[in-house]
């Protein structure tokens, strides 16, 4: 996680100090901490790589303080041991937060020191403003209920003990509650008023008293009978009537007591708050009802949406809880009391501040320590070594599979076998995790696309975990794995896109000592061709004119058929045809703008068939595929025992094109039919696709002419699906349930599974092998240069990347290593590496990554920097370079950091950061992957 530094961190950093301290912390196998060894750095090195395994490693000697425990360890148990390493910096003018004196800072002025520092005034104005908003919009107090200053219920085990009943009732109540709050309707003269109200009671000394719920709800009917009674008497509405009342209460028996109840009301149908006259919809919201559920519910929505009760009130505690803790923080801290931590960073009460730089193994041999100089030594490696063999992570006994798919148990006339269970598809996020989980560590975040495992891998004994994980992270491209204190991570690597910059740039500037511009022009390939696996496929389909009589046993013919021809009617006849179109939920009408029809004969056709063929002209857009197949059997008459010929047709269509790489969301996307060209050689795949209908089988994909796009379209608006949470009593586990709902009928069904339909596909492959092209350029080329350049390098799956910002009149960010500037530098890429690549589209993923990684990655700087301990890598900073020539400061991401502990200098190797670079652009803009508000599918 990026480490943003305070104030304090700054000024620090002006100080020039050359005294680093090392703090190393021996960890158990729960990585707690049993002992810990401080001391100055005599010499040694830290370096972070963000391009290599092993990203972190340090070596160290130092002279540790007096009292260090070193010979209780062995050194056979100091090597079983892990190691947090910490470097800590201390300006030449700090001085201890409490005097060795002990003479200690008074409480008054502690208490003005707090208040008066930056972080407090910022937290504090947050809190302040947080209430003026809600008091100016008309939210403060919702009917009887006090939003920004209510009381609230810790749930101590003491308090979820003495209110049991009302614990179970509520499920789980978390850490505190303030109004816990629900809505009901009730009903006088034929008309149902909506009433939100709280069922904590705010009693005697500002104790909250839980109310059961058929306590509440009574004493919420007595109050309302009452109202409606009054209101026949007087000229009050039945809303300010149910409010006067509940103001006043009720003497109700609780708990086996009696106690006054009142205040329980917010809101009722027909009143008024914050200016508005509150529908039935608003004051569901009020008691916290989201904007799916009063659609659901209430086929309305409310304003008061996200300024429920609990919305205010938990925004109110949250910044107060923040205040509190910020106070507690430096309270501790000036007074001496503990030395207080912020994840690893943290300043202790000698004032040294102390900054964390990973948890690592001792290497073998990595360890040492001379009693007669008081010199301890220390060789030591991130926790990768742990799975790649270095120091465990080498697998034994049978082979490790994993497969595609989950296996089912499968009896067929007496006989049990397994099979693939195709509604259950692997996904490489959980095989990540649960390969992982194979070292015996458990602390991971894999946060990795929506991606299924895309054939069965299978690993001899001796592999090693690390080898595991690298080949299922780069499946699909671009993620990077690596350890964050103890914590394994996988996840997409930077881009830089939206990220903030580290340190400002004056400050990064002041903090150079030297700059190596120097570039390794061998490293430099500015046009990357990437061959992938070779495509074959099941059955091929050529024009009917070069059909042959010696063609292979398979062999079929393909068609285009275009709206208005003959083949048009034949093939449009044939899809309509029920009896033989075998295809799983294909609309028949769906026949798009032309349909490219394969004819088959005795071709066997089921999930991952694939065929190939020669296009015979050139595809329309928004095309559909007609697979039909003629089997053709021998069959026996029982009469005469005479044979014959007997002739079935199976239909497959009308199939959309899909690209054969999903989304990051997992969702397949349709191809652009219009890049078939006449001649060419392609291949595609037929697949059985298992949707399910709460997501990805939610929708269908209809083609808008004007647009020129696919959008997605409700498969069925009549009827929505969508996974619940449900509480169960007896596990006391929250449980995922699959719903049916009916708005028709507002009705809710469980159902047995996620809703799962399949659906008949056909993905797009590529041609014969796959792949792909990317050129390095000034300018993009045009719509001629490019169908030349296609023809030239015989490539269709040709791309080009242009970084220049069209906004600049300078050249700071136009790159100079395209092939305009230092000419054409090529890699191939191909073999077994690539082979993996099954589809042009991922080809050209592979392939745009490489040139990203050769073109913008080696045009870099390396600097001799002062030491800066919290910088890391894949951070980006602003510097302006000296080979610019210029003073104005461009962004670059840190790519690698060589710390010299002794000297308290560094080297940073920084990579250019292109913000126009497609690969930030493209993929992160216009697909909207760092779109916070993506609406769910």
């Amino acid at each position: 996680m990026t480490y943003l530094p305070t104030e304090e961190d700054l000024a620090l950093l002006k100080s020039r100090s050359k005294r680093l301290y090392c703090r190393i912390e021996l960890l158990n196998k729960d990585y707690q901490i049993i002992d810990t060894i401080e001391g100055l750095a005599l010499s040694g090195s830290n370096s972070i790589d963000a391009d290599s395994d092993t990203r972190r490693t340090f070596n160290l000697d130092i002279f540790p303080k007096s009292g260090f425990s070193i010979s209780q360890f062995s050194t056979e148990e100091w090597t079983s041991k892990m190691l947090r390493l910490q470097i800590g910096m201390k300006a030449p003018t700090s001085i201890p937060l409490v005097g060795a004196d002990a003479v200690r800072i008074s409480e008054e002025e502690i208490d003005a020191k707090i208040k008066n520092s930056a972080i407090y005034k910022e937290k504090d104005t947050e809190l302040r403003q947080a209430k003026w908003r809600y008091k100016v919009g008309g939210y403060e107090q919702y009917g009887n209920i006090e939003n920004i200053n209510r009381k609230r219920i810790i749930w101590t085990d003491e308090n979820k003990k003495k209110y049991a009943s009302f614990v179970k009732e509520q499920g789980d109540v978390g850490t505190y509650s303030t109004v816990v709050a629900s809505s009901d309707g009730y009903t006088t003269n034929g008309k149902t008023y909506e009433i939100a109200y709280t069922p904590l009671l705010i009693g005697g000394g500002d104790v909250i008293i839980p109310l059961l719920n058929a306590d509440i709800r009574s004493y919420i009917e007595v109050i309302f009978n009452a109202a409606c009674d009054a209101v026949q008497r007087d000229s009050t509405t039945l809303q300010s009537k149910i409010l006067e009342l509940d103001s006043f209460g009720v003497d109700c028996t609780i708990y086996g007591k009696t106690v006054r109840v009142k205040n329980m009301i917010a809101a009722v149908e027909g009143g008024i708050a914050a200016g508005k006259t509150l529908s039935a919809a608003d004051v569901a919201a009020i008691a916290g009802c989201t904007k799916d559920e009063l659609d659901k519910y209430f086929h309305d929505t409310s304003v008061f949406v996200g300024y429920s009760m609990h919305d205010i009130q938990e925004t109110i505690w949250e910044l107060k809880d923040g205040l509190t803790q910020i106070y507690n923080f430096y309270h501790a801290l000036y007074s001496g009391e503990a030395e207080i931590r912020t994840g690893t960073n943290f300043v202790d009460t000698d004032g040294v501040h102390w900054y964390g730089a990973g948890v690592y193994a001792i290497q073998q041999n990595g360890y040492s320590y001379n009693a007669t100089t008081n010199k301890l030594s220390l060789s030591c490696l991130d926790m990768t070594c742990l799975l790649d063999g270095t120091l465990g992570g080498t697998l034994t006994g049978y082979a490790t599979r994993i497969p595609m798919y989950d296996r089912k148990l499968v009896v067929k006339d007496g006989v049990n076998y397994y099979e693939d269970d195709k509604k259950k598809p692997h996904y490489v996020r959980d095989s990540i995790k649960e390969t992982f989980e194979l070292s015996g560590l458990t602390k991971s975040m894999v946060d990795y696309w929506v991606r299924r495992i895309p054939h069965d891998l299978e690993y001899n004994t001796g592999t090693t975990i690390w080898n595991i994980l690298t080949e299922l992270r780069d499946l699909y491209f671009p993620f990077e794995m690596y350890f964050d204190d103890d914590t394994f991570v996988c996840k997409e690597i930077p881009s830089g896109y939206d990220d903030p910059v580290v340190l400002d740039e004056d400050t990064f500037k002041s903090m150079v000592i030297s700059e190596d511009a120097s570039v390794d022009y061998s490293q430099i390939h500015n046009c990357v061709e990437v061959w992938g696996a070779s495509n074959s496929s099941d059955y091929f389909c050529k024009d009917k004119d070069k059909l042959e009589k010696n063609d292979p046993d398979g062999t079929g013919e393909v068609v285009y058929c275009k709206k208005g021809t003959k083949e048009w009617d034949d093939v449009v006849a044939l899809i309509k045809n029920n009896e033989l179109n075998m295809s799983y939920n294909m609309d028949p009408d769906d026949t798009g703008a032309s349909i490219l029809w394969l004819k088959l004969k005795q071709a066997s056709i089921s999930d991952g068939t694939r065929f190939s063929f020669v296009c015979p002209e050139d595809i329309s857009i928004d095309a559909r595929i007609c697979i039909e197949n003629l089997i053709t059997t021998i069959k026996t008459n029982p009469k005469d025992n005479s044979e014959y010929k007997d002739v079935s047709r199976a239909v497959y269509a009308p199939m959309m094109l899909f690209q054969a790489v999903t989304n990051e969301n997992g969702e397949d996307e349709p191809e652009d039919t219009s890049i078939l060209k006449k001649g060419r050689y392609y291949v595609i795949t037929y697949g059985e696709r298992w949707l399910n209908q709460a997501t990805d089988g939610a929708f269908t994909y209809k083609f808008n002419t004007l647009t020129g796009k696919y959008e997605k379209e409700p498969r069925d608006p009549q009827v929505r699906y969508y996974p619940k949470e449900v509480y169960n009593t007896e596990t006391k586990c929250y449980e995922t349930k699959y719903i049916k709902y009916n708005p028709a009928t507002n009705t809710e069904t469980e159902i047995s599974d996620p809703a799962l339909l399949v659906e008949s596909r056909v993905y797009f492959i590529g041609q014969s092998q796959s792949h792909a092209m990317t050129k390095f350029v000034d300018a993009m080329p045009t719509a001629k240069q490019i169908e030349a350049d296609k023809i030239a390098e015989a490539c269709d799956n040709l791309e080009y990347v242009v970084v220049n910002d069209p906004n600049r009149i300078d050249d700071l960010y136009n790159s100079r290593l395209t092939i305009d500037k230092i000419g054409r530098r090529n890699l191939v890429c191909s073999g077994s590496e690539f082979d993996g690549y099954t589809s042009d589209e991922s080809a050209m993923t592979v392939c745009k990554y490489t040139l990203w990684k050769n073109c913008r990655l080696t045009d870099s700087i390396t600097l001799s920097m002062h030491m800066i301990p919290w910088l890391d890598v894949n951070e980006k900073v602003k510097y302006a370079a000296k080979y610019l020539k210029s003073d104005i400061a461009v962004e670059w991401i840190i790519k690698k950091i060589d710390k010299n502990i002794g000297e308290g200098t560094m080297n940073v190797t920084l990579s250019r950061y292109y913000p126009y670079y497609p690969y930030i652009t493209y993929e992160n803009v216009l697909k909207e992957k760092y779109i916070d508000n993506k609406k769910d599918t």
